[in-house]
């Protein structure tokens, strides 16, 4: 293969890519008709959030900009692809998707001129189901992608979507219900005005593509008015305390503490007694903390037990604390149990004896 060389406009594009990584870039894609009825419907930039945003319209292939407006992270100078690798329909009114957004559910996102048209195909049952696939392009094959997704149409019968991500690392799901009775933050919308779904951790193909597919679950429509894709900040997860092994009596609490230390923030937090996920109960708290606590401990309490932290795939445990459960506090010399010593723990521990051939 001949090297790719670049000359001073491609240094310069690359000396300014170098730069850009220095903080995970955001890619924010408003998704529909470039114009709806001789009116201009794309979203302007900078927005009310000062982000720049890309349009993207049936029959275009548009290389994107982040948030800042710089070249995105690529292996093509020009930057990331954007393009449909099926046919799609796209909205012919601004109210039939959500006109009134709202940033406490939505964030960024909430950009009327954004939310309010979308991108669609029909499925009418009739053959093989009918799929909307999109394909991001020229992404570098060493860096993982954040994928999150909005749908809305207002509709009285409910529609729901399901969105595919599938890159080198396989394939990943999340669905969005679109439309329909009673789906909204103030339950009476017709339209989704709450729900972004994400797919975390893509890492792209060979080739360098990702590609979203959408397919219908409910409904005849499949349906997105937003796309984001950002690139994944690298995850590391460490424990800096660990949990300590113990013994404790019968009808005592047991406590079992991990510190854990992840970037980016937002790690997930399991216990594990013996390999399987311990549940919250009437006796137990803290199952998704990094404090465990059994109240009431019991012989079942008994086992190994290991704190399991996740973000983004990545997967990392602590150290092992092993968990003995005394039937008193005085051992196995309290025969019956009663938190006494006396001549008839001797008696009944003979008898015991006696009926075993001993």
């Amino acid at each position: 293969m001949t090297p790719l060389t670049l000359g001073t406009t491609g240094a310069a594009i690359a000396l300014a890519l170098g730069a850009s990584l220095a903080h995970a870039q955001t890619f924010l894609i408003d998704l529909g008709p470039t114009t709806i009825s001789s009116v201009d419907a794309t979203t302007e930039s900078p927005d009310s959030n000062g982000s720049t945003w890309n349009n993207f319209a049936p029959g275009q292939f548009v290389r994107l900009v982040d948030t800042t407006g710089a070249i995105s992270a690529s292996t093509n100078p020009l930057g990331i692809g954007l393009g449909a690798t099926t046919p799609l329909g796209a909205s012919g009114g601004t109210n039939n998707g959500l006109t009134n957004p709202d940033a406490n559910f939505l964030g960024d996102f909430a950009i009327a001129t954004a939310t309010q048209d979308y991108i669609f195909r029909f499925d009418d049952g009739a053959g093989a189901p009918e799929n909307l696939e999109l394909e991001v392009s020229s992404l570098d094959p060493t860096l993982a992608y954040n994928v999150r997704v909005f749908g809305s149409r207002v509709a009285s019968e409910n529609r729901e979507t399901l969105y595919t991500v599938t890159g080198g690392n396989g394939a990943q799901t999340t669905n969005i219900v679109t439309g329909g009775p009673n789906i909204g933050s103030n339950g009476m919308s017709f339209g989704n005005d709450n729900v972004i779904g994400e797919v975390l951790g893509v890492t792209p193909t060979v080739a360098g593509t990702i590609s979203v597919d959408m397919t219908v679950l409910q409904g005849a429509f499949v349906y997105l008015n937003v796309l984001e894709i950002s690139v994944a900040q690298p995850v590391d997860i460490a424990f800096t305390s660990q949990p300590e092994g113990q013994v404790i009596d019968a009808g005592g609490t047991l406590v079992l503490s991990a510190t854990v230390e992840a970037t980016p923030p937002g790690v997930s937090l399991q216990w594990e007694r013996d390999g399987i996920a311990v549940a919250d109960d009437m006796r137990i708290s803290g199952a998704t903390t990094d404090t465990l606590t059994v109240a009431q401990a019991e012989l079942a309490d008994v086992g190994v037990y290991r704190l399991v932290a996740s973000s983004q795939g990545v997967v990392e445990t602590s150290d092992e604390a092993i968990v003995g459960v005394r039937g008193s506090p005085l051992g196995i010399a309290d025969f019956d149990n009663n938190g006494a010593l006396a001549f008839f723990d001797v008696v009944a521990f003979l008898d015991a004896f006696d009926a075993a051939g001993g």
